[in-house]
C-alpha cells in the first residue's frame, strides 16, 4: 500500500474531518478559556472514531479499536495545533492589555525582555500541556468508541 493510498483510507480521511472541526473550534475555546480544549479533544476523538467504525466495518473489536486509535491521533494532533493557536492569541491579547499593569512595578535585576520570554514561553508551556491532555484524550477516546461500535456490530452467536 503506498503513501497515497493510506491517506486515503477512512482512519486518515475522518481524523482529519475531525481534526479540523477539533481545531476550529479549540482555537476559539482556548482564546476564552484554555481548559476547554481537552474537552474539545475528547469530542473529536469520539467523532473520528465514531465515523471511522461506521465506514470501515471491522470484523473484530481489537482492529477496530486500532483503527479509531489511529484516527483519534490525528484528529488530536490538529486539536494540539489549534491549542497552541488559541494560546498564542490569548497571550497576545492578554500582553497588549494587561501586561503593562502588570510590569509598573519591575523585580530589581530584571528586563522588559526577559519578563516577557518566561510570559510567553510558561503560557505556551501550559498552552502545550493542555494539547498533550487533548491529544490524549482524543485517542482513547476514538479507540473505545470504536471499539464498543464494533462490539454491538458483532454478528449474534
Amino acid at each position: 500500500m503506498s503513501l497515497l493510498d493510506y491517506l486515503a483510507t477512512p482512519r486518515i480521511k475522518y481524523g482529519l474531518l475531525a481534526g479540523c472541526a477539533g481545531l476550529l473550534l479549540t482555537s476559539l475555546s482556548s482564546y476564552l478559556f484554555g481548559i476547554c480544549g481537552t474537552l474539545v479533544g475528547l469530542l473529536a476523538g469520539s467523532a473520528a472514531g465514531f465515523l471511522t467504525s461506521r465506514k470501515e466495518n471491522e470484523l473484530t473489536p481489537q482492529a477496530a479499536s486500532r483503527a479509531g486509535m489511529v484516527s483519534g491521533s490525528v484528529a488530536g494532533i490538529l486539536v494540539l495545533l489549534g491549542q497552541l493557536i488559541g494560546t498564542a492569541i490569548s497571550i497576545a491579547v492578554m500582553q497588549n492589555e494587561q501586561l503593562s499593569l502588570i510590569m509598573q512595578v519591575q523585580p530589581a535585576g530584571t528586563s522588559l525582555q526577559s519578563v516577557q520570554g518566561f510570559y510567553w514561553s510558561s503560557g505556551l508551556g501550559f498552552g502545550f500541556c493542555l494539547g498533550l491532555t487533548g491529544l490524549v484524550f482524543s485517542v482513547l477516546a476514538g479507540g473505545a468508541v470504536s471499539y464498543l461500535i464494533s462490539r454491538r456490530n458483532l454478528p449474534s452467536r
